[in-house]
């Protein structure tokens, strides 16, 4: 089956004055054709960031991102 959602590798920081907070460190997802996927975990697991870089909202620091191919 085909990839329609692929990310390795994706890293996000963000950066203040005062603080660096990582919220996605080396991570990596294949969604194929046909797959349904939920997006669970505990508070401020980086849930909303990975749906935002999912979604092409929001940037991300480093790795791979491939939709639909």
């Amino acid at each position: 089956m085909a990839s329609i959602l692929k990310m390795t590798g994706i890293y996000k920081v963000y950066r203040t004055d005062m603080a660096q907070t990582s919220a996605l460190r080396d991570f990596a997802l294949d969604v194929e054709e046909g797959e349904f996927v939920a997006v669970t975990g505990p508070l401020a697991s980086g849930k909303t960031t990975f749906l935002n870089i999912a979604g092409m909202i929001e940037a991300f620091d480093s790795g791979r991102y491939e939709l639909d191919g």
